[in-house]
């Protein structure tokens, strides 16, 4: 049985297995609108899912806040900037991180790009194709 649940109308774009996160190891599954983690338990099973919606990335020049950084130990690793907190998410393939970053952020600006034509309509502006 999942330890996770997608919405009737979400759709699943990316998954890994085995992505280190702090101390521990998850699944991360990225969708048309959420980074879904999930946790391990001690024997390596699902424990359970946190959401994360991709809305709720910090913005800078328009832009997701995300970077590739490093870990203490100098790892590459995928920093995501949420409004009140980060995550932190390093993978054992190689240029996993930029893959991610580059679907994360393509995920997010077309996320954002249908949010405002949704409010343009809302608001009774013409939209233009």
């Amino acid at each position: 049985m999942s330890v996770y649940e997608l919405e009737a109308d979400e759709a699943v774009i990316m998954q890994e297995n085995d992505v280190s996160a702090g101390k521990g190891t998850v699944s991360l599954i990225l969708t048309d609108r959420r980074l879904i983690q999930i946790n391990k338990g001690l024997f390596g099973g699902d424990k359970n899912a946190e959401y994360f919606l991709l809305a709720d990335l910090k913005e800078l020049k328009g832009k997701p806040n995300i970077l590739i950084g490093k870990t203490p130990t100098g790892e590459k690793r995928l920093e995501l900037y949420f409004s009140g907190f980060e995550k932190y998410y390093s993978f054992s393939r190689l240029f996993a991180e930029r893959k991610w970053a580059d679907a994360i952020e393509k995920t997010y600006l077309s996320l954002m790009n249908n949010r405002e034509k949704g409010n343009r309509a809302e608001n009774g502006n013409p939209l233009i194709s």
